[in-house]
């Protein structure tokens, strides 16, 4: 994808990636805060120890994403300034593959009995 590609397909997107949120954050305070730039489709709060304190935004109009995004990126949410930023779904993907890659190379290295702990040195 050449960056003009992956700079429309932000402008386009309607999900926000939110993180640096305090870990108290209810979901009600990101629908009244979030809520203020267009119709929400959805609230995603991350609840497991690696997650907390990020959120998924999902918007109806893309356009209403880009506002949100444009007005919140460092709002300050509970004395933490919070990073607002396009979902951008090849990170995540990204991420899968590698941990892909891991689990066969962790089967590689079992099938020929060699020490995994070995090569993370």
């Amino acid at each position: 994808m050449s960056s003009l590609q992956s700079r429309q397909a932000r402008q386009n997107n309607r999900i926000l990636f939110v993180k640096y949120l305090p870990f108290d954050v209810s979901s009600k305070t990101l629908y009244d805060l979030f809520g203020k730039f267009g119709a929400i489709q959805q609230i995603r709060l991350g609840n497991s120890p690696t997650t907390r304190g990020n959120a998924f935004v999902v918007y109806e109009i893309p356009d209403d994403a880009n506002r949100a995004m444009a007005k919140l990126n460092g709002y300050q949410l509970s004395h933490r300034s919070i990073t607002v930023l396009p979902f951008v779904p090849s990170r995540v993907y990204k991420k899968a593959d590698l941990d892909a890659r891991r689990a066969r190379l962790d089967a590689v290295a079992e099938s020929h009995g060699v020490q995994t702990d070995d090569l993370e040195a």
